[in-house]
């Protein structure tokens, strides 16, 4: 993998922890506020669906690292991806899995394989 751009990767895995992070907590956010607006009665709120929220700040702090090209960062970024991957295939029980959460699966799953197997990734995190 001698062609890759390995700091344009690192900052995309970044990009996409943050994303994931802050959109998973919005949208638990507003489903639970337009709820309470629409039947005035708080639905209640399972583990399953607190776990966006829960797991948001690490996302947010190893996309961070990423940025600042921290080594403990690569870690964080594959324990980052692989929660990724558990909540999409948790959110798709009791409906059909899209191409949304296809793309985020295999995206999560090649950047894990490559976070972890690539030398390059490590010696650009070390710096």
């Amino acid at each position: 993998m001698k062609d890759l751009n390995r700091p344009f990767l690192i900052k995309a895995v970044g990009i996409a922890l943050a994303a994931y992070a802050i959109l998973s907590a919005l949208t638990i956010i507003l489903v639970y506020v337009l709820n309470i607006s629409s039947s005035g009665v708080a639905p209640e709120l399972s583990p399953l669906v607190l776990l966006p929220l829960l797991v948001a700040p690490v996302l947010i702090i190893a996309a961070i690292g990423l940025f600042r090209r921290k080594a403990w960062a690569r870690i964080g970024a594959v324990i980052g991806l692989l929660v990724i991957v558990a909540l999409v295939l948790v959110s798709a029980i009791g409906r059909s899995i899209g191409l949304f959460d296809i793309v985020w699966i295999a995206f999560s799953a090649f950047m894990i394989f490559f976070f972890l197997t690539d030398a390059g990734v490590k010696l650009e995190l070390s710096r």
